[in-house]
């Protein structure tokens, strides 16, 4: 059944999208319109794949081919993740799943996967184990966010859920008995057809405060069924204490579609029950009478926050699931967990990860894939890039010098960089030099490392104090022992790395990659010099001749593993926001924990 239908003859957006809806190919169109209708469909969370060829264009096509790529890209780190559960015995639900093709919800943010409860600690160390990384900033109660990189990018999102809900439960253990296999797709399990009305309802309801296209869709495609079991979707609702809210979400979205579209495919009969139902609650039927007289209808259609909060708290007191006890803490934490999102407080721990090496071992690139990375996982953070002598106080202070010198007719470029012994001036002024380089490295370190990592940044360093002390060692000569020593400082008086990384390479690649021409002789002799700082103050070791992808996957995991692990912080605390304290009511984060690699 076609239920949208062309009802208008102007060229207008909903014309065009309900004529793609309904099986019509469209021809001609202006590029400019084209493109309009591809954001469109990207807002509202349209799969483009449901539509391929609808378009004659070439933007067109380049897009769903995106969207082709995209889809096949998550549902191989799908089944990859889905095979491995399997092989335990973990069943899995994708509940963002309208059942309809394409049945893998690739245009969700992320794949939100339900397992059964008494298999979430193992569903856990097995994602670990296939090198996901655990998002504990994003934590809510009974779901965890994992990723999975490749070169800094994200590859895989899957949400994992113990239930379905946010922040408190919205449906029963019934959705298990229900679950079906999709027809278009062997590997995913999706819920029934009434329980993708009722996630979808009370997703877009409550979590997003907005309807999208795609939400309609998913509600849209099985209301008009007479053999759909109202009796059970009502029940579920009234019995986690939010029937109003679903009868609010039915109606509304039977009036965006009649509004957008011109008509609706929902029945009649049940259109007319769910707003005559809303009048059971005053306060719901004024705002939805108020809701209907909003002009014109756009897609994702927003409602207000406020008014979804009072009918989510309502839910959580009337919810016959829980005890008057567990009704208020819910209350409690439900409140503080709205204030931090709402006030945007972000409290985060600093952690300082540095990347040292020869020039041409990559340090670069890996570092701009873990900035990548940390971006995607909303974590606060700062590059710094450092070496000897490119200080605005350094550079200044080193042009008054040569200036000076040459008015004296001092010693050629050549000259002064070349590490030869020399008289006592010489050697002076070489500990000199020394001397300032370690002040400035560490007024250095000080504005750009430290100070930021007081405020809750991470700082990701491209070269550090280990590549300091490396290249000024390699400028003088082995009798400045002195100088020698005062370098050494560097070192110490620099803030101590969270993870510090050597990416070691062969002296003839170095050279090869490196763009000022580097000798392989100075590179080989460097190299040494790493390694040997690499034993003295830990820094782990990289093969860097080894392809990158390889390598900065191994990194990105353990830098992401390693900051999640302690991303407690005391202002989180005050908002029960910590991970441990978002999932108190289980432990069922033990046994995986123990387990963790």
């Amino acid at each position: 059944m076609n239920a949208y239908a062309v009802v208008r003859n102007d060229r207008t957006e909903a014309s065009d999208v309900a004529a793609l809806m309904s099986g019509r190919t469209l021809a001609g169109l202006p590029e400019e319109q084209t493109a309009s209708l591809i954001d469109f469909f990207r807002r509202n969370k349209y799969p483009l794949i449901a539509l391929r060829g609808r378009i004659e264009s070439v933007a067109w096509a380049q897009a769903v081919e995106a969207d082709i790529e995209e889809c096949e890209s998550q549902r191989h780190e799908f089944v990859l993740v889905r095979n491995a559960w399997a092989r335990e015995g973990i069943e899995s639900i994708a509940i963002k799943s309208g059942g309809f093709y394409p049945p893998f919800p690739y245009t969700s943010d992320n794949l939100d996967v339900l397992v059964r409860r008494e298999h979430w600690p193992k569903a856990v160390w097995i994602l670990e184990q296939l090198g996901y990384a655990w998002l504990a900033n994003t934590d809510e109660e009974r779901k965890i966010l994992f990723r999975k990189f490749r070169g800094g990018v994200s590859v895989s999102a899957i949400h994992l859920h113990a239930w379905v809900g946010w922040d408190a439960e919205f449906h029963e253990e019934k959705i298990w008995h229900r679950a079906r296999c999709a027809e278009d797709d062997p590997t995913v399990t999706v819920p029934s057809r009434e329980d993708v009305i009722l996630i979808n309802a009370a997703h877009a309801f409550f979590e997003n405060k907005r309807f999208s296209l795609f939400d309609l869709e998913r509600l849209r495609r099985y209301w008009f069924h007479s053999d759909i079991d109202w009796a059970y979707i009502e029940g579920v609702a009234e019995r986690r204490g939010w029937l109003d809210g679903l009868f609010f979400a039915l109606a509304t979205c039977a009036h965006i579609e009649r509004e957008y579209f011109g008509r609706s495919s929902a029945p009649d009969h049940l259109v007319h029950r769910w707003e005559t139902q809303l009048h059971r609650w005053p306060f719901v039927r004024s705002h939805y009478r108020r809701l209907t007289q909003r002009r014109p209808v756009e897609l994702p259609f927003r409602v207000s926050f406020a008014f979804s909060k009072v009918l989510y708290y309502r839910k959580l007191l009337n919810d016959q699931h829980e005890t008057a006890r567990r009704r208020f803490s819910s209350m409690r934490r439900t409140l503080l967990w709205g204030i931090k999102q709402k006030s945007h407080v972000n409290p985060q721990r600093s952690m300082l990860v540095t990347l040292s090496g020869l020039d041409g071992s990559g340090k670069t690139s890996h570092v701009r894939a873990l900035s990548d990375a940390l971006t995607t996982c909303d974590v606060t953070h700062r590059v710094v890039w450092t070496r000897p002598g490119c200080s605005s106080p350094y550079r200044t202070l080193s042009a008054i010098t040569k200036l000076f010198s040459w008015r004296r007719g001092g010693a050629s470029n050549a000259e002064r960089s070349a590490p030869r012994k020399a008289g006592p001036l010489r050697k002076l002024a070489r500990l000199a030099w020394a001397a300032t380089n370690v002040i400035d490295l560490t007024l250095v370190y000080t504005l750009r490392v430290r100070l930021p990592m007081l405020f809750g940044t991470v700082v990701v360093c491209d070269r550090y104090a280990t590549d300091a002390v490396v290249e000024l060692r390699s400028r003088l000569h082995e009798s400045d022992r002195l100088a020698r020593w005062l370098v050494g400082l560097i070192e110490t008086l620099a803030l101590r790395p969270r993870l510090a990384y050597l990416l070691d390479i062969a002296p003839s690649e170095a050279t090869a990659r490196s763009a000022d021409g580097a000798d392989a002789d100075g590179a080989s002799l460097r190299r040494h010099a790493y390694l040997a700082a690499a034993g003295r103050n830990g820094l782990r070791v990289r093969n860097a001749n080894r392809a990158f992808g390889l390598e900065n996957d191994h990194i990105v995991l353990e830098v992401l593993r390693a900051y999640f692990a302690e991303s407690g912080t005391w202002l989180n605390g005050l908002l029960l926001s910590n991970p441990r304290q978002l999932n108190e009511i289980d432990e069922l984060f033990a046994p995986a924990q123990e387990g963790r690699p």
